[in-house]
């Protein structure tokens, strides 16, 4: 490990400076760049400055030198460094890193600070810290040289809608939004809390250049909250950093609340330990303080003063200046003018024993020699923090001394203030003061009793009160609850503090810190009564914050704690709004949790609260009165007057939401005539009360039912051109991103399947933006397969499944991958390059889970077919590319049971018949039996009509079926050639990769059977050419070699 090294004053030049108080220095803070430092403390005390000003560093320089070479691999590399320095309190471990901030800002960098505060007493704000430092950067970007729009646009392109979770946390990130900033977040509450995450990511990317290297400097993290713990971690594990040094530091005696930061994944690149200081260095600092030069001897009294406070210091640079300045405060310590020396009697000093044996005697003895006034302002400071305002202390001065019965001497603030910054006890912000070490925070703190706190806490927190600002509240909730229950006897002081805990908690849910509105309400409730106490101390009161509460617990993922709050609800619920809203809820939890069976109780319950009644059982009868009646409104209506129709404003949840997620259930039920019925009821209550942010979608479920239900299409075609122009006009993505899927229906039998393909991709791209997980895998595995029949490259689609399996990671649901990663795997593994157990490839081994448990997954959760026959349908087309015919015949025959049958109407219906088709002529090869021909006349058959009805992806996949049909017959070889020639060149012509190596290889392996050699090696040269640079099938490619071995 790196040890420390510490900056230290250089030699005053006494050409240039005749002070008597060679402790004074001007401000590095102010003199280099001002606008880089947020106001941070910094260990002022240890630097010094020659005529260029510029801080020197005394001993141990390896080390720097260290931090340096991490920083320079940054800038030259565009590597992310992590650097961790840590060591003793007082060691110089700001100072030592501040030293960095020059070299930074003279290769045109970007230096930015944050720094969490030892705060027992007070809460300081969520993630304060790292948004402190983003906002530091987004200030410094948009006062650099080489900053412009077209800068802004690339910045606001790569953050995405994620960055609207940072609008509330870091200050000026709007300019980098654009026209963003203007749309809620439409994020669901479960993702809220990972989303800010990935946000915070996404930021630091988007803002990296090769040309401006970021340094994030983020101090004392010993003291962070539990969420900046949680985002750090994130922020460490990202390894698409790039351009960015991310330096952090701590106390040695405070590592265990570290320890769970770092992990294997956030190993860091460069640690660096502040050790003590050598006898060496602690007398090179002594004798700067002191007057000599770096090569001059120190008189025998200094020497032994020297000795004496190296020994009681141990090499700590805070405690060896802080002694200095006890020793010249006593006067112990003195400047002779004359000689222009300073000058000691070591043997008083020695004899008094005036330097106390530890850093926290020290400080107590100071603290001692102050006066009592500034003693009673200090202690007030200490409890509001680390850092404190102008006004608000001037406020409490002044509240202080009016409660008091005797007064005290007649001494200005602004005197004691000044006093106090004299005494280097504290120091001036640009809005305020902060004490010079965290240290002095903490004695100032430790001399109030327990008694003297709760009554400071308590005179602070109803001040707070009485100011503006959401901000205020929450500053005034953490005061007070630190006052203890004795303060609030009477119930109105009980409810007071219960609803600053709510107010505080809405400022924490403002700034993504849920886990902190949490607690906040929590407290909040435990103030109002255990048990059915708080309900009769103010009904409302905990009936809003129990409500809050449910939501927030769901959004952190506290499931239990949710349903019992929720419960709650539900049980006491005395309004419409307030059951619909805890039953909303309720199925949220549910689809959390998978508790798909519960969903349509939970659904038609909300429901029957709106007055929608559903039957109990759907008879024929229902459905056809219910498509009569809306029939009828429909065809009363024409499109313009619809898309005019009143945009309904209600405080409930909306109702079509609720009816579109019982239709999605009933469909994933494969409970078809329920959810066409929903799909009339929703479009019904759209039409009688006016439109909603679902609208668009019931629309479309309603126009699919009519399509393929009535096989109505002209109905269907009006319906799908409605939702268009709705989901254009309504503020709802989520809705648009259903409609496309929708809309995919509509048009996978009229539009070409790469078209198709790229149109889910658009919505796959929002959904990854959005963090909308049914939105990432629906229109991201539909656009998978699409893309796979279209003939895209194989390794093209790997990256973008590995982009939605990162996406899922990122916002913690990867329990999901376990749905589809298999079945993609399958398809993937045709560009495998490493596996040459060629059976292995068609099945599940257990990577993930084996092939009976993921059978079983499918139907547990989704008794709907569409998942397990694209599953079934990659393992044929494995089974009959790998010559395993009699695999992909039993795949085919399970295919063909009823279940399946619906897929016939689907994008998925042309490949699935190619390959039966396919396989079934193999097995015609293999057997004579001519029950495979019939086989082949019913997928050929499926085929043709989807040709002739227009559908323009059919040709590709009949003219390759038509010729190996006729390579069965005895034909000639021209006439082979000439047929699959003419399926090669229709497949190579519409970019189809897989069809052509496919139709070259079956050519090329009839010319083989029929001894035609040279004229078979040709075709199979093609087949090898198209699976490897066309289609990207590796795996293919050397099966090919592997089978065809001549």
């Amino acid at each position: 490990m790196v040890t420390d090294q510490h900056l230290v004053d250089r030699p005053h030049d006494e050409s240039n400076s005749s002070s008597s108080q060679p402790l004074s220095k001007l401000s590095y803070r102010t003199h280099i760049l001002s606008s880089t430092c947020s106001c941070e403390t910094y260990d002022d005390s240890l630097y010094g400055f020659d005529n260029e000003n510029a801080p020197l560093i005394v001993g141990r320089s390896d080390e720097f030198l260290a931090l340096k070479n991490a920083y320079d691999r940054v800038k030259n590399s565009h590597s992310f460094e992590r650097v961790v320095v840590h060591g003793e309190s007082g060691t110089g471990k700001t100072s030592f890193v501040m030293k960095l901030q020059e070299s930074v800002i003279l290769d045109n960098g970007f230096f930015c600070v944050g720094k969490y505060f030892q705060n027992s007493e007070v809460k300081q704000d969520p993630y304060s810290a790292i948004m402190t430092a983003f906002s530091d950067l987004c200030d410094l970007m948009l006062q650099s040289d080489n900053f412009n729009e077209e800068r802004r646009r690339a910045i606001e392109e790569s953050l995405g809608s994620d960055g609207i979770s940072l609008i509330n946390a870091v200050t000026n990130i709007s300019p980098f939004l654009g026209d963003r900033v203007k749309f809620d977040n439409c994020t669901h509450r479960s993702f809220s809390f990972a989303r800010f995450k990935v946000a915070c990511k996404r930021f630091i990317r988007a803002m990296s250049s090769d040309d401006s290297p970021i340094v994030f400097f983020i101090d004392d993290i010993q003291w962070m909250d539990n969420g900046s713990k949680d985002l750090l971690k994130v922020l460490l594990e990202d390894t698409q950093l790039r351009n960015v040094m991310l330096i952090l530091t701590y106390r040695d005696e405070d590592a265990c609340r570290v320890e769970d930061i770092f992990s294997s994944k956030t190993a860091v690149s460069l640690g660096v330990k502040l050790d003590k200081l050598d006898l060496k260095s602690v007398y090179q600092i002594l004798a700067d303080r002191l007057g000599a030069t770096a090569n001059s001897d120190i008189p025998f009294e200094q020497e032994a003063l020297c000795k004496l406070i190296s020994h009681k210091a141990n090499g700590n640079p805070f405690y060896i200046i802080n002694i200095l300045e006890s020793l010249i405060e006593d006067g112990l310590l003195l400047f002779d003018e004359k000689t222009s020396s300073w000058v000691c009697d070591f043997d008083v000093i020695q004899a008094n024993t005036m330097i106390p044996d530890s850093l926290a005697d020290l400080i107590s003895h100071k603290t001692q020699r102050l006066g009592k006034n500034m003693t009673e302002i200090l202690k007030m400071a200490s409890l509001l923090g680390y850092r404190f305002k102008h006004e608000l202390i001037y406020e409490l001065a002044i509240l202080n001394e009016a409660d008091k019965e005797e007064k005290e001497d007649d001494i200005s603030l602004p005197e004691i203030l000044e006093s106090a910054i004299k005494s280097r006890i504290i120091e001036e912000t640009h809005d305020g003061y902060q004490f010079t070490h965290d240290k002095l925070q903490a004695a100032f703190c430790s001399i109030l009793d327990a008694t003297e706190k709760e009554k400071l806490h308590l005179q602070i927190g109803k001040h707070l009160l009485t100011k503006e600002g959401i901000g205020y509240k929450y500053l005034a909730a953490i005061h007070l609850n630190q006052c203890g229950m004795r303060n609030f006897g009477t119930t109105e002081d009980r409810i007071l503090l219960a609803k600053t805990n709510l107010r505080a908690s809405k400022y924490c849910d403002s700034r993504n810190a849920f886990m902190d509105a949490a607690a906040l309400l929590r407290k909040g409730l435990a103030v109002l009564g255990d048990g059915e106490e708080k309900w009769s101390t103010n009904f409302d009161l905990a009936f809003e914050m129990t409500e809050f509460l449910a939501r927030l617990e769901f959004t952190i993922g506290n499931m239990d704690a949710c349903t019992s709050a929720n419960d709650d609800i539900l049980q006491r619920a005395t309004t419409k709004k307030s059951r619909i809203n805890a039953l909303s809820l309720e199925i949220d939890i549910q689809i959390a949790i998978n508790d798909i069976i519960s969903i349509k109780r939970t659904g038609k319950k909300a429901l029957r609260e709106l007055g929608i009644k559903m039957p109990l059982i759907l008879t024929p009868s229902h459905l056809l009165r219910k498509l009569m009646r809306v029939r009828k409104l429909l065809d009363s209506i024409d499109d313009e007057s619809i898309y005019n129709l009143r945009l309904v404003d209600s405080d409930l949840p909306d109702v079509c939401k609720l009816i579109h997620l019982l239709g999605f259930y009933f469909v994933q039920q494969d409970k078809l005539l329920w959810a066409f019925y929903t799909a009339l009821l929703g479009t019904e209550y759209t039409l009688r009360h006016g439109l909603s942010k679902y609208s668009a979608v019931l629309f479309n479920l309603y126009g699919i039912c009519e399509m393929y239900g009535m096989r109505n299409r002209s109905r269907g075609y009006r319906l799908g051109r409605v939702a268009l122009e709705l989901s254009s006009r309504l503020p709802c993505q989520h809705a648009a991103r259903i409609f496309s899927i929708f809309q995919l229906l509509f048009n996978q039998q009229r539009v070409r399947m790469g078209s198709l393909s790229n149109f889910t991709l658009d919505n796959l791209n929002d959904g990854l933006e959005d963090g909308d997980f049914a939105f990432m895998l629906l229109p991201g595995s539909i656009s998978f397969l699409m893309r796979f029949w279209a003939g895209e490259n194989i390794l093209v689609l790997e990256k973008s499944v590995r982009v939605i399996y990162e996406r899922l990671s990122e916002l913690g649901q990867t329990g999901l991958l376990m749905y589809f990663q298999p079945m993609l795997q399958l398809f993937l593994n045709l560009g495998n390059d490493d596996e040459d157990d060629w059976e292995e490839l068609i099945v599940l081994t257990g990577e993930v889970m084996n092939e009976l448990e993921y059978r079983n997954l499918l139907l547990a959760s989704s008794p709907s077919p569409v998942m397990l026959l694209v599953f079934l349908l990659a393992k044929m087309m494995l089974a009959y590319y790998l010559g395993f015919n009699d695999v992909a015949v039993l795949i085919s025959l399970e295919m063909q049971q009823k279940r399946f049958e619906p897929v016939n109407q689907s994008y998925a219906c042309l490949p699935l018949n190619f390959y039966k088709a396919m396989v079934f002529c193999a097995r015609y090869r293999e057997t004579g039996h001519r029950k495979h021909l019939r086989h082949i006349r019913n997928c050929k058959k499926v085929l043709k009509y989807h040709h002739s009805s227009g559908n323009p992806n059919a040709e590709p996949f009949l003219r390759v079926v038509e010729a190996e049909e006729f390579s069965l017959k005895a034909q000639t070889l021209s006439e082979i050639c000439e047929i699959f020639d003419c399926a090669i060149d229709l497949s190579a012509k519409e970019g189809i990769g897989h069809l052509e190596a496919l139709a070259n290889e079956r050519a090329s392996c009839v010319l083989l059977n029929s001894n035609a050699l040279e004229a078979s090696k040709r075709y199979l040269e093609s087949a090898k050419h198209a699976c490897r640079e066309k289609w990207g099938a590796t795996m293919m490619y050397r099966w090919l070699c592997h089978r065809y071995n001549f």
